[in-house]
């Protein structure tokens, strides 16, 4: 190796424990939460809900913002997808929200916005989460399945606190004639 390819390797070194060095308080001290524009990505429901087992919720982010106040309010970071991994400086560290809002051009199809905040308890109302949306296998497996278990634990949560929900009861299906995700209402009679 010579001597260019050695200054060339260790300045890489250098902007890795950089990023680094400015990544780890963000995740010692901000929360980060990922959301998704839109429920209906056939990829997002075998990704995140072990193949469309796992249920989705819709947010009011008006309300949602609305719970997080003054030091603790929500930053909400629109994710940019690109090809290339981006090059920050040895010399100036990155904003956290650059950091943060970058991702693969492959995974553009999840809309994907990022809320950062401090990492502490914040409560809010029932009434922030709008909706429900319930995959097909999490309500299709048989009654000893762990995901049948979660299930029926959250309808009694539904039925005891979630009310407001009546309307607002979905099942994601697999389109049957396109590969697209169809979200159809349930009836509130599904949680008996």
């Amino acid at each position: 190796m010579d001597t260019i390819d050695k200054l060339d390797d260790y300045i890489r070194k250098l902007k890795t424990n950089n990023i680094w060095g400015t990544l780890k308080p963000l995740f010692q001290h901000f929360g980060i939460s990922c959301f998704s524009r839109t429920p209906d990505i056939m990829l997002m429901w075998s990704h995140y809900t072990r193949s469309h087992s796992g249920f989705c919720l819709e947010f009011d982010v008006k309300a949602l913002n609305e719970c997080a106040q003054s030091e603790d309010k929500i930053n909400w970071v629109e994710v940019d997808y690109v090809e290339q991994v981006p090059e920050y400086s040895i010399f100036k560290a990155p904003k956290y929200s650059e950091i943060v809002g970058k991702k693969s051009k492959d995974w553009e199809y999840e809309s994907e916005v990022r809320a950062l905040r401090l990492p502490t308890n914040y409560h809010f109302p029932a009434e922030v989460i709008t909706g429900i949306i319930f995959g097909l296998n999490g309500i299709n497996q048989p009654e000893d399945s762990p995901a049948k278990k979660y299930i029926e634990e959250l309808k009694s949560y539904l039925n005891k606190d979630f009310t407001h929900l009546q309307d607002s009861i979905f099942l994601a299906k697999k389109d049957i004639s396109t590969y697209k995700i169809n979200i159809e209402r349930l009836s509130w009679e599904f949680l008996y």
